[in-house]
C-alpha cells in the first residue's frame, strides 16, 4: 500500500524535469493506495487495487482505475471517474461531475449543482443538495434527487427514481420503472414502452404532471398499462394533471389533433378520452376500441380540466 500526498500548489509529476502532459499529477500503484491532493488543481489516478483518493481544495480530476475505489472530491468543481469496480464517489462542495463507469457504484453529489452518471450495472445515485442531473445508465438503478430542482433519467432497465424536495423532472426511460416525485410540483414521464413495459408513477405532495408522449407509453393490458398511484386532480380540489397533448388524437388526419373528454360514455368516434372504473382510455387509431390506457389507483374523480388535451 502506498500513501501519496500532493502539495498546496497545482501538482504535476515530472519525468527528468519535464512535466507529463495529460498525465495525472499523482499516480498510484497496482496495489491499494491512498492519494491526497491537498490544495490546488490536481489530477489523481489510483491505478490497480482498492484505492482511496481525496481531491482536497481546488478543481480536481480523480480517476479510480481498477478496483473498488473511494473517491472524494472535496472543495471545488471536481470530476470523479470511478473506472472498473464497485466504487463510491463523493462530490463534496462545488459543481461536480461524477461518472461511475463499470461496476455497481454509489454516487453522492454533495452540495451545489452536480451531474451524476452511473454508467453500467446497478448503481445508486444521490443528488443531495442543489439542482442536480442524475443519469442511471444501464442496469437497475436507484436515483434520489434530494433537495433542489433535479432532473432524473433512468434510461435502460428497471429503475427507481425519487425526486425528493423541489420541482423535479423524472424520466424512467426503458424498462419497468417506479417513479416518485416527492414534495414539490413535479413532472413524471414513465418513458417509452418499446418493449411494452409498465411503470408505476407516484406524484407525492404538490401539483404534479403525469406526462405521456405516445400511445406506446401505456398499453391496454393490465400487465402493460402504467399506474398512477395518487392522482388528485381538480375533481378532488387538488392540482394534478395528466398531459396527453403530445399524442395525436386522430391518426387518420395529418397533424397533432387534440382529444375530447367524454366522461364515462362509450366511444363513438376517433379522438376521444373516457374514464371509468379507475381506467383512463383513449381512442385514436381507427375503431371504437381503446388504443391507450392508464390505471388510476383508488378510482379518483376525473374532470376535463384534469387532462391536458
Amino acid at each position: 500500500m502506498a500513501t501519496i500526498t500532493g502539495s498546496i500548489f497545482n501538482d504535476n509529476n515530472t519525468n527528468n524535469g519535464t512535466p507529463w502532459i495529460y498525465r495525472p499529477s499523482l499516480i498510484g500503484t497496482e496495489f491499494a493506495d491512498t492519494i491526497d491532493g491537498l490544495s490546488g488543481d490536481d489530477k489523481l489516478y489510483g491505478g490497480g487495487g482498492n484505492d482511496t483518493l481525496y481531491g482536497g481544495i481546488g478543481n480536481d480530476y480523480l480517476d479510480g482505475g481498477y478496483g473498488n475505489d473511494w473517491l472524494e472530491g472535496g472543495i471545488g468543481n471536481d470530476y470523479l471517474y470511478g473506472g472498473r469496480g464497485d466504487d463510491k464517489l463523493y462530490g463534496g462542495a462545488g459543481d461536480d461531475k461524477l461518472y461511475g463507469d463499470d461496476g455497481s457504484d454509489t454516487l453522492y453529489g454533495g452540495n451545489d449543482s452536480d451531474t451524476l452518471d452511473g454508467g453500467a450495472n446497478n448503481d445508486k445515485l444521490y443528488g443531495e443538495l442543489g439542482n442536480d442531473d442524475l443519469n442511471g445508465g444501464f442496469g437497475d438503478d436507484t436515483l434520489d434527487g434530494g433537495s433542489g430542482n433535479d432532473n432524473l433519467f433512468g434510461y435502460f432497465d428497471s429503475d427507481t427514481l425519487k425526486g425528493g424536495d423541489g420541482k423535479d423532472y423524472l424520466d424512467g426511460g426503458d424498462g419497468n420503472d417506479t417513479l416518485n416525485g416527492g414534495a414539490g410540483d413535479d413532472i413524471l414521464f414513465g418513458g417509452s414502452a418499446m418493449l411494452k413495459q409498465r411503470d408505476i408513477l407516484t406524484g407525492g405532495l404538490g401539483n404534479d404532471i403525469f406526462d405521456f408522449n405516445s400511445l406506446k407509453d401505456s398499453q391496454t393490458s393490465s400487465l402493460q398499462r402504467d399506474v398512477i398511484t395518487d392522482f388528485a386532480g381538480n375533481g378532488n380540489l387538488a392540482g394534478d394533471r395528466i398531459d396527453l397533448s403530445d399524442i395525436d388524437a386522430n391518426h387518420i388526419i395529418a397533424g397533432n389533433q387534440a382529444f375530447t373528454f367524454i366522461g364515462s360514455a362509450a366511444f363513438s368516434g376517433l379522438g376521444q378520452i373516457r374514464y371509468g372504473g379507475g381506467i383512463l382510455q383513449a381512442n385514436a387509431i381507427g375503431d371504437l376500441a381503446a388504443d391507450f390506457e392508464i390505471s388510476l389507483t383508488g378510482s379518483p374523480s376525473i374532470v376535463a380540466s384534469d387532462i391536458i388535451l
